[in-house]
C-alpha cells in the first residue's frame, strides 16, 4: 500500500485490501495535525495579543510622559511669566520714583539759579530724532562769559552702562579731576537706567569745568548719588574754543531716538 510522502496517509490501490485499522490510523494522524495546527495558531494569537498589550502601554506611558512634560512647561511658563510682569512693575515703580526725585532736583535747581531777578534763560531744547552713539549739544551760539553756570538736563535713553561727556569730541586724557585725568569730564548713567543726571558747566578766565550730579543712580545694593567735577586742560580748549558738548555711549550703542537735551544759562 502507498503512502503520501508528508503525513503518510494511506494510497489505496485497487487490488489493496482496505483495513478498519489503516482507516483510524489516517484519521488519528489527520487529527493529530489539525490539533498541532490549531494549538499553534492559539500559540501565535496569544503573543500577538501580548505584544499588543505592550504597545499599548508603553504608548500609554508615553502619552502620560508627554502630558506631564507639557505640563510642567506650561507651569513654568506661567511661573516666569508670572516673575518677569512682577519684575517690569517693580523696575517701573522704581522709574517712576526716580523720575519724580529728578524732577524735584532739577525743580529745586532750577528755582535757586532762577531766585535772583529771573537770571535763569533755557537756551536750548533737543530732541534726537534718529539713534545714534553720539549725540552733539552745540554751543556756538551761546557766549558762555556772559553766563555762570550752564545747566544741561540730559534726557539720553540707551542700554549702554554709562554716558561719557566730553568737549569738542576730544577723547584724549585733558579732562583733569582730583582722581587724576580722564578721558572725558565723566560718565552719566542712561535714562532708562534708573539715574537722572545734571551737568553743570563753568567757563570762567581760561578753564572750562564740568560738574556732573547723578541722583538717583541705582547700584548693586543700593539708591546713592553721585557727584563728579573735571576742569578741561587749558592748553587743549580754552572758553572761548568751546563749540560741543558730547554725549557718547560707552560701548558704541545707539543712544535712542527721541533722547532730550535741555540747556539752562544763570546770565551773570
Amino acid at each position: 500500500m502507498q503512502q503520501t510522502s508528508t503525513y503518510h496517509l494511506n494510497q489505496w490501490e485497487a487490488e489493496d485490501r482496505i483495513l478498519r485499522t489503516d482507516f483510524n490510523a489516517d484519521n488519528s494522524k489527520l487529527e493529530s495535525a489539525l490539533q498541532q495546527g490549531v494549538t499553534a495558531l492559539n500559540t501565535a494569537k496569544a503573543a500577538l495579543e501580548a505584544a499588543l498589550s505592550q504597545e499599548q502601554q508603553a504608548r500609554s506611558a508615553g502619552d502620560t510622559s508627554v502630558r506631564q512634560d507639557l505640563s510642567a512647561s506650561i507651569t513654568q511658563l506661567s511661573n516666569t511669566s508670572s516673575a518677569a510682569i512682577s519684575a517690569e512693575q517693580t523696575a517701573r515703580t522704581q522709574q517712576d520714583a526716580a523720575i519724580r526725585r529728578e524732577f524735584a532736583a532739577a525743580d529745586a535747581s532750577v528755582s535757586a539759579a532762577a531766585s535772583a531777578a529771573n537770571k535763569l534763560v533755557k537756551l536750548a531744547d533737543i530732541t534726537t530724532s534718529a539713534g545714534a552713539a553720539q549725540v552733539d549739544l552745540s554751543l556756538g551760539g551761546i557766549a558762555l562769559a556772559s553766563y555762570s553756570v550752564l545747566i544741561i538736563i540730559p534726557r539720553l535713553i540707551a542700554s549702554c552702562d554709562a554716558i561719557y561727556v566730553r568737549a569738542n569730541s576730544n577723547a584724549y586724557s585733558v579732562y583733569e579731576g582730583s582722581a587724576g585725568s580722564s578721558n572725558c569730564f565723566d560718565n552719566i548713567y542712561p535714562y532708562s537706567g534708573g539715574a537722572y543726571a545734571t551737568c553743570y558747566l563753568y567757563a570762567y578766565g581760561t578753564s572750562v569745568a564740568c560738574r556732573i550730579q547723578s541722583e538717583g543712580f541705582r547700584g548693586k545694593n543700593a539708591v546713592s548719588d553721585v557727584v563728579h567735577s573735571r576742569v578741561l586742560a587749558t592748553n587743549i580748549i580754552a572758553p572761548p574754543a568751546l563749540q560741543t558738548i558730547n554725549f557718547v555711549t560707552n560701548d558704541a550703542s545707539a543712544i535712542a531716538a527721541g533722547s532730550r537735551l535741555i540747556v539752562y544759562g544763570v546770565k551773570l
